[in-house]
């Protein structure tokens, strides 16, 4: 008993949970709801699956699964072996400091490379949700070049589509040459604030789905769901950088402007 209460202690010897008051949980929501992003891509396969009824639930049993496992608990066993005050102050990877740990070699190239495979699993997630989303938007537009963006090939991909959105990855390469480290922080940023957004639409959804079909334990969950989200919502809002903000809401506008001309042409020709 002693052991695992010394075991535990770095938990509780430095501060304990939230040394620096709720104000750091709270600015550290940006960067989280942006890492956790992702698991919301998986209605948009549902045109593409043969069972969506059944393999859908199992995909989102499979994303809590691969929360748990490579997030939660990883985290955890982190914060076991080192106290936080360790990790922030170390330069070093706390994966590799791990692997140092336990007498690992090639612990930093072990570490990188399982960072170069997320990375590229991460971009695979987004051309292919983008791609699509830009292929819903225009495969009913009447113009040729959004004719020729929406086409098919044989095997069903809106390739053009994929490959538009593949080269828009250069733009950032770009920004990233001027920029600097900034540029991350305000595409995280904004990132983060899309991910909310689309959380709180389908958890109103969700709420939306429980009235008409009178699920008490669906409504619950997502009344739940959307008062942590308001929450956590008017939180980063007050304590985030006001630039991430703005510029997400530019963003946001020029969407906005986009779909209202594609609602005013749409009503004209009708």
């Amino acid at each position: 008993m002693t052991n695992l209460v010394t075991t535990f202690s770095g938990m509780t010897a430095h501060g304990g949970f939230a040394p620096h008051g709720f104000k750091g949980v709270i600015n550290s929501l940006l960067i989280v709801i942006y890492s956790y992003g992702g698991s919301e891509l998986i209605d948009i396969t549902v045109s593409e699956t043969e069972d969506p009824k059944r393999a859908i639930p199992k995909a989102i049993r499979g994303v809590i699964g691969r929360i748990i496992s490579f997030y939660i608990i990883p985290m955890f066993l982190l914060l076991v072996i080192y106290n936080w005050q360790t990790l922030a102050t170390s330069s070093m990877s706390p994966f590799v400091m791990v692997f140092n740990k336990m007498h690992i070699p090639f612990a930093g190239d072990i570490v990188n490379l399982i960072i170069i495979l997320a990375l590229f699993s991460s971009i695979n997630s987004g051309i292919y949700a983008s791609s699509r989303l830009l292929y819903f938007r225009l495969k009913n537009r009447q113009g040729k070049m959004a004719q020729r963006m929406a086409h098919l090939n044989k095997h069903h991909v809106p390739q053009r589509a994929v490959i538009f959105c593949s080269g828009t990855l250069y733009i950032g390469v770009v920004l990233s040459y001027f920029v600097g480290d900034r540029l991350f922080n305000y595409l995280a940023g904004s990132l983060s604030y899309n991910v909310l957004a689309v959380w709180v639409l389908i958890s109103l959804a969700g709420f939306g789905l429980s009235l008409k079909t009178k699920s008490l334990s669906g409504r619950t969950m997502s009344l739940l769901a959307l008062i942590a989200l308001f929450l956590i919502l008017i939180g980063i809002l007050f304590t985030n950088p006001i630039g991430v903000t703005v510029f997400t809401a530019i963003l946001y506008f020029i969407i906005f402007i986009s779909y209202r001309k594609k609602n005013d042409s749409v009503s004209n020709l009708n």
